[in-house]
């Protein structure tokens, strides 16, 4: 790997590095043809990026939300230097409640998509 993080909407994260994973996935269209019978056509394949990271103070929490804005497109530069243009597919996080420490930390899970 290239680097232990990722640069995503202009901002620099640290996700766990054994967490990142990437994928491909295909995009298929189910099309009709002159016979009334459904074909399965496959268009083109998105590359899908997941990680997370455990343990993050509130103020790193917003800095992974501001990173990752729901319905727009934005550039995400990898662990492995490869930009691409991605939207956010999915973003989880809940608190970790920890009976030894005062603050509240949280786990965070986040999936985005090559547009």
């Amino acid at each position: 790997m290239g680097r232990a993080n990722i640069i995503s909407n202009g901002i620099t994260i640290k996700p766990l590095v054994e967490s990142i994973q990437h994928r491909n996935e295909p995009i298929v269209d189910d099309v009709r043809l002159y016979n009334g019978t459904l074909q399965r056509v496959f268009r083109a394949v998105k590359h899908v990026i997941s990680y997370e990271h455990d343990a993050l103070t509130e103020a790193e929490l917003m800095n992974w939300i501001n990173a990752h804005p729901f319905n727009t497109s934005y550039s995400h530069t990898d662990e492995l230097d490869v930009t691409r243009i991605v939207v956010t597919r999915s973003f989880e996080y809940q608190a970790v409640e920890q009976p030894t420490l005062t603050t509240r930390t949280y786990s965070v899970q986040v999936e985005v998509e090559e547009v």
